[in-house]
């Protein structure tokens, strides 16, 4: 469950029974050329992924 604390500010909360393990991903053709703009998207969720792996906010997924 999320909370919103303000603009654009969001709290995850905390429920009783409830575990929230959110799963993300993005498809792409591997033999089509990418724009810059989706490599640099792409970039830096790997960036803010490994941060949040670190700082315990989730868990790694092996494949």
């Amino acid at each position: 469950m999320i909370e919103t604390q303000g603009e654009g500010v969001f709290r995850i909360l905390n429920i009783k029974g409830i575990k929230m393990e959110p799963s993300y991903g993005i498809t792409y053709l591997e033999n089509k050329l990418q724009r810059r703009s989706a490599e640099l998207l792409i970039e830096e969720l790997i960036l803010v992924s490994k941060e949040m792996i670190e700082k315990g906010l989730v868990k790694k997924f092996d494949k």
